[in-house]
């Protein structure tokens, strides 16, 4: 049995770089290749379209409160993270992954996972939580590959894990931006 064409992207050599307004149209396209449990695991709801506010999440960040980044492969997005700082914490930041279904399981979100961490310990940020569906294991494992020794809180549907972030050089955290 051959591999499609999106499957071959998955093993062409991608990039990794800051979302931009003008990926909105190909994060709609990556969306639209994500299979309905995807987007359940990711959004915690279905969702049958990337639109409207969402969309706009998804492509505008103001790349300190709120960050981006996506992995291409040639003209198309196959994945795609998200870290938002908390108003109750400008420390800490929600993060989110999600890579198209035909890419999974190829160290995607792993590498965006790794850029996200990078640039949220740059700008101060000294947590990252994520909350994950108890079922979605691979997302679990990512969680626990970047750092063996978290362990979640759980509440019977969701596990909640902060993840400490930890600095290129101890106690150097800046203050992150008002």
């Amino acid at each position: 049995m051959g591999r499609g064409p999106s499957e071959q992207r998955c093993d062409e050599p991608g990039w990794i770089r800051p979302v931009e307004p003008a990926d909105a149209e190909a994060l709609v396209r990556m969306f639209d290749r994500l299979s309905p449990e995807s987007v359940y695991r990711r959004f915690f709801t279905r969702l049958p379209k990337l639109e409207g506010k969402f969309l706009e999440w998804f492509a505008v960040a103001d790349h300190d409160r709120h960050e981006g980044v996506v992995y291409t492969a040639g003209s198309e997005i196959l994945g795609v993270a998200h870290y938002q700082r908390l108003d109750s914490d400008p420390f800490t930041a929600e993060i989110a992954v999600i890579v198209e279904d035909d890419c999974q399981r190829r160290g995607i979100a792993k590498k965006l996972m790794n850029r996200l961490t990078r640039l949220a310990r740059e700008r101060g940020i000294s947590h990252l939580s994520a909350v994950i569906l108890s079922n979605n294991k691979a997302a679990q494992s990512l969680a626990t590959a970047m750092v063996p020794d978290v362990k979640p809180t759980w509440d019977g549907a969701e596990l909640a894990y902060s993840i400490p972030v930890r600095p290129a050089d101890p106690g150097s955290y800046p203050s992150p931006a008002a």
